[in-house]
């Protein structure tokens, strides 16, 4: 079973999948989206905004969707 890892940006409200890692005997790091995480990065350093990296986890300990508007993907 592998951990999904995001870029985010807490301003816009954006995300996009950073990598997934994989556990067992041998541990691999992969990016299935190499181009819209080039995007992604070079938007936000285009408009100068703070990116902070996040477990898949991190959005259901840390949105309440009730009160907040959740993170859109990044296209």
């Amino acid at each position: 079973m592998g951990q999904y890892a995001y870029l985010i940006n807490k301003e816009k409200r954006i995300s996009c999948e950073s990598h997934k890692t994989s556990g067992g005997s041998e541990s691999l790091t992969r990016i299935e989206e190499t181009e819209k995480l080039g995007r992604f990065l070079e938007y936000c350093r285009e408009n100068k905004l703070q990116i902070e990296c996040v477990s898949e986890h991190w959005f259901q300990l840390n949105v309440n969707l009730e009160i907040e508007e959740p993170y859109t993907d990044f296209v």
